[in-house]
């Protein structure tokens, strides 16, 4: 064909052939530029499924723009052949240029970067490419790489191909769910890729077989080398990118494209930085989950069981060359009869520790404890350890001590001395603080939190401490106690702060190099002061002390988010559910840090995977329509969300909280009047100021003009609001609601007033958590008393910064009506959102 002019194509040279075609440099005459010509074979030329494939090719390239996508100008036909024309770029196959040199690390992570990105736009748009090697990737001489060949890409609205399973891709780089012809989603581009970048780093694909079924059966089960092994300098981030990607299960991977370019840029930007670029790859940790050890006695010593597990996994916490799965997500496993290795998978466990407890109480005599650990290696089923210990019960420590040191040894597991000194520590020498201690653990573990669960853990822990006045870890819980009382609204007094104060003082002066201690001390600031530099520090030293703790992870996450470090945030919640994969409390707290910067697609498949660990879990199903509202302001859509968690709101407020304003979004007055009168009871006054009972039924009556039934509503709400402002002036939840309920009654000076002690109480520079909260909340009072200009500073400020609010869900409040048509306003509200 060179030298032959099609419609106004000028052949000039064939570039390349394949199976499925035959592709040609040409000129446009038209244009004067060059182009690629895409054929069928002549042989398939006839062929309806492959020109079906040559069609599906186009229409799903030309429906993506992206500069590392290849551009699709159109689709032709000459002398009966089909024809795509295409960008043409003057470059070489990724598979060619990784063969020709080692790439180094930037340029490395530059093009994995642009292919990821490119994805995400594929992805975005709903088109799962389904063959991603690097023949299907071209780079050109400026080092920009650009996807191709989407023949066998799915997108909404395509008609499925008939092929399944290895007829679909090329084997080395399939998924194991493509491998084994069963559906496959976007997840499966990323496994891919995974192969891709593996084979870039190493130079070998990471699966390999003599014949097909090897090749699957490898795909399938086994675990690729080290990159280190190949290349000893690889970052160690860029291992966990890359295992991450090849996970055999799509839910064990990233879940998407725009998550695995977010940690290819960090990586980037960490490789870029003065000193050493990146920290050479260390071994894999060996992962270990202590499952609970069953209670052979009667019913009334389970908890001693469940503690005796908490204990050799709070020992084993302290390895740092060990990781160690966190109780609320081994605790799920409790009586289970699921096989090991099913366990293993689903905990990221590579070995497990299970037993049994039976303690023999002897009624003035000498109690004993019959403890029977083994230990087994998840892949094989293969028992690595077993023993027997029959011991009084002034020896339990000596049994948690050489447990945890037998997994330790039988692991090949070297300790420091640091972790020595953790694995044979001796919290106290009385048995009966001790028994105290673990049954207000079990109080504190507890799902929920019920003001009674911590109260009666109160008791025991003070009883803990009467007992032994030198037990560092029970004063340290009596902390904690106290200051979750005061943090979650109890008891907010003065009084209650200093308790905590006057406990994690005594833990501090007995204990003060204890991860314990330094977790209780970090959470005191926390919660009870919001001095959150200092209480990042003791969390971080905690961290170093106890690396396999999850709940130090979370709590350093969650301080990073309210000082405005969400992307730090982020990092520090993955690395909490790594180590705690089943706590349903951890993918929530992921997905709201993701919609905060305003990642929302993200957010909602990490909501949704909340949701299917726990399903029971109400503020998964709030956050999730939250998120939406935020996303694209759907507020049908996000109604989806909140009805599966009404058959138990009245237990929960914040989903009362947010379920109420939610008829305001919806302007269903009625419907959210009969929703307050019937799930709202008068105690909630106390709980939720901003959405008390008095002040939405005041909400819903004006919106229904019924306005001296309204005032009569926000007048109940305000005497409510002065007593708790007498008994704790310094809440800033009621200085804000004392604002609104002024300004619904129109007291504007007041509304000011209020409002000024709200923000010097929390502000959004101080709190990007309850600040933003404080701010959202203060520029809607601002609206009704007529405050526009303030009220639109206070709007930028809050729009600008990563929150979970959005101009969409401005837009729906009924609060905001006196705004519109205000020039100020409206050009807010016209600019784009700003993605974190």
């Amino acid at each position: 064909m060179i030298g032959q002019t099609i419609a106004h194509y000028r052949i000039l040279d064939k570039l390349g052939q394949g199976g499925m075609g035959e592709v040609y440099l040409a000129e446009d005459t038209k244009l004067d530029r060059k182009v690629a010509l895409k054929f069928l074979p002549e042989s398939l030329s006839r062929d309806p499924e492959a020109r079906e494939r040559l069609l599906r090719e186009a229409k799903a390239t030309s429906r993506l723009n992206h500069p590392n996508i290849l551009t699709v100008h159109s689709v032709e036909q000459f002398d009966g052949r089909d024809y795509i024309v295409m960008e043409y770029i003057d470059g070489q196959p990724l598979d060619d240029l990784t063969r020709a040199r080692e790439l180094p690390l930037a340029d490395l992570l530059g093009l994995a970067l642009q292919i990821a990105e490119g994805l995400q736009k594929a992805h975005q748009s709903g088109i799962v490419h389904r063959d991603i090697k690097p023949s299907n990737i071209l780079v050109d001489a400026d080092r920009r790489a650009r996807l191709l060949d989407f023949g066998l890409a799915t997108y909404q609205g395509a008609a499925k191909l008939t092929q399944t399973g290895s007829t679909l891709g090329t084997a080395a780089y399939m998924s194991p769910e493509q491998a084994l012809s069963r559906e496959c989603d976007h997840r499966a581009d990323l496994f891919s890729l995974g192969v891709v970048l593996y084979e870039m780093i190493t130079g070998q694909l990471p699966f390999r077989g003599e014949h097909s079924a090897a090749l699957v059966y490898a795909i399938v089960n086994d675990q690729p080398e080290p990159l280190a092994r190949y290349k000893s300098d690889t970052p160690e981030m860029l291992q966990r990118i890359v295992s991450k990607c090849l996970a055999k299960r799509p839910n064990e991977r990233y879940q998407s494209a725009a998550d695995l370019v977010a940690d290819l840029r960090h990586l980037r930007r960490e490789s870029e930085k003065p000193g050493p670029a990146a920290v050479t790859v260390q071994p894999k940790r060996k992962m270990l989950a202590v499952l609970p050890f069953e209670n052979l006695g009667p019913a009334e010593d389970e908890y001693f069981a469940d503690g005796i597990t908490e204990e050799i996994i709070s020992r084993l916490a302290a390895v740092k060359e060990l990781g160690v799965i966190s109780r609320t997500s081994v605790m799920q496993y409790k009586d289970t009869r699921k096989p090991i290795r099913d366990i293993g998978a689903e905990l990221g466990a590579d070995h497990i520790l299970e037993g049994t407890v039976r303690w023999g109480k002897a009624a003035g005599g000498v109690s004993r404890v019959r403890i029977t650990p083994q230990l087994i290696k998840v892949s094989d089923d293969t028992h690595l350890w077993s023993d027997r210990y029959d011991r009084v019960l002034e020896d339990i420590f000596d049994v948690q001590s050489d447990i945890a040191e037998q997994v330790t040894r039988q692991l090949n597991v070297t300790l420091l001395e640091p972790e020595k000194d953790a694995l044979h520590a001796r919290p106290t020498k009385n048995l009966e603080a001790y028994n105290a201690y673990l049954r207000g653990k079990e109080y504190m573990n507890r799902p929920s939190y019920v003001q009674r669960n911590f109260e009666m853990a109160l008791k025991v822990f003070t009883r803990a401490v009467e007992l032994d006045a030198e037990f560092a870890l029970a004063w340290a819980e009596l902390c904690k106690t106290h200051s979750d009382l005061f943090h979650h609204g109890y008891d907010r007094t003065p009084a209650r702060a200093e308790l905590a104060k006057s406990s994690i003082d005594r833990a501090i002066r007995l204990q003060p190099d204890s991860f314990e201690v330094q977790l209780a001390h970090g959470l005191y600031l926390y919660r009870c002061h919001k001095d959150y530099e200092r209480a990042l520090a003791e969390f971080v030293r905690a961290s170093a002390g106890a690396p396999n703790v999850s709940a130090v992870w979370l709590y350093t996450g969650a301080v990073r988010r309210r000082q405005g470090d969400f992307l730090g945030a982020l990092n520090d919640l993955r690395k909490a559910y790594e180590l705690d994969p089943r706590n349903g409390l951890l993918p929530p707290e992921i997905g709201t840090t993701l919609s905060a910067l305003r990642r929302y697609e993200e957010a909602d498949q990490m909501l949704q995977r909340a949701i299917e660990v726990a399903p029971d879990q109400i503020l998964a199903y709030v956050f999730r329509a939250n998120n939406q509202i935020a996303w694209d302001g759907d507020l049908e859509r996000a109604r989806i969300w909140l009805d599966p968690a009404s058959f138990d709101q009245r237990d929960d407020a914040n989903a009362l909280s947010f379920v109420a304003r939610f008829f305001l979004l919806e302007r269903d007055a009625a419907g959210g009047l009969a929703y307050v009168d019937s799930w709202m009871s008068e105690i909630y006054e106390s709980q939720a100021f901003i959405t008390s009972k008095s002040m939405m039924r005041g909400l819903f009556l004006e919106l229904l003009l019924r306005q001296d039934e309204a005032i009569a509503a926000f007048s109940e709400s305000l005497r409510s609001l002065m007593a708790f402002d007498q008994e704790t002036p310094n809440d800033f939840r009621v200085q804000t609601a004392l604002a609104i309920v002024h300004a619904h009654l129109n007291h504007s000076a007041e509304v000011l007033k209020y409002a000024d002690r709200a923000e010097a109480l929390c502000s959004l520079s101080h709190d990007h958590m309850s600040g933003a909260f404080v701010t959202y909340f203060l520029a809607d009072a601002y609206s009704v008393i007529g405050e526009k200009e303030r009220a639109c500073i206070t709007l930028e400020q809050l729009l600008n910064a990563p929150t979970m609010y959005s101009r969409h869900t401005v837009r729906l409040n009924p609060a905001f009506d006196a705004m519109r048509g205000y020039e100020r306003f409206d050009t807010l509200m016209a600019q784009e959102e700003t993605v974190f």
